[in-house]
């Protein structure tokens, strides 16, 4: 259980620190909402965050000396589900913009940090550390994540059907929280951080 907490504590903590960066390009470099990139060499074979509204200055660019300044961390692998699917993301932090989370903000919709498969212990110890509920010691659980949405390059798309709240109402008002979703039968835990609440 250490080392999940150790985990855990170090999850939140690179989560604050994106989250600090993009209001500080925000407030210094007058970056606004669309023109963040998230765009790092190491996620490039998965994600294409190309940004047309990206300034050419690079002064947006949350992972690049000119802008942010801070460096792109991928999960640990035993941070991760034995069942990790490349599918969801597996392996990689992403960056979404899809969910408006009840109570944060507006109702706009936000930039999300995600972190797909994580392993169950972590999830309940991050969700622990963020004052959000464990029902019956199991994570929140949310039916679906909605469908349609878009990476976070400079557009912003609702996705329909159920969104992020429906079912798990625990992380109303909460930047940072751990759900599950089914799979195939089997239950997967996602962590997400409100990164650019709207």
């Amino acid at each position: 259980r250490e080392q999940a907490e150790i985990a855990a504590a170090e999850i939140a903590n690179y989560s604050s620190l994106v989250r600090t960066t993009i209001q500080r390009m925000k407030i210094i470099n007058g970056c606004s909402d669309v023109e963040y990139f998230f765009g790092v060499t190491a996620t490039d074979g998965q994600y294409d965050y190309t940004n047309a509204s990206r300034p050419a200055s690079g002064e947006c660019d949350v992972f690049g000396p000119d802008g942010g300044g801070i460096s792109y961390q991928a999960p640990e692998r035993d941070w991760l589900m034995a069942d990790c699917q490349s599918t969801n993301g597996c392996g990689f932090r992403y960056f979404y913009n899809g969910n408006a989370i009840p109570s944060v903000g507006t109702s706009a919709i936000d930039t999300l940090m995600v972190m797909p498969d994580v392993n169950k212990e972590i999830c309940v110890i991050f969700n622990d550390s963020m004052g959000i509920d464990n029902p019956s010691g199991d994570p929140p659980h949310e039916t679906s994540f909605g469908s349609g949405g878009a990476l976070a390059k400079g557009t912003f798309v609702a996705v329909t059907g159920p969104a992020l709240g429906d079912d798990a109402t625990e992380i109303a008002g909460k930047q940072d929280f751990c759900v599950s979703r089914d799979q195939s039968g089997t239950l997967h835990y996602f962590i997400f951080s409100v990164i650019l609440p709207r």
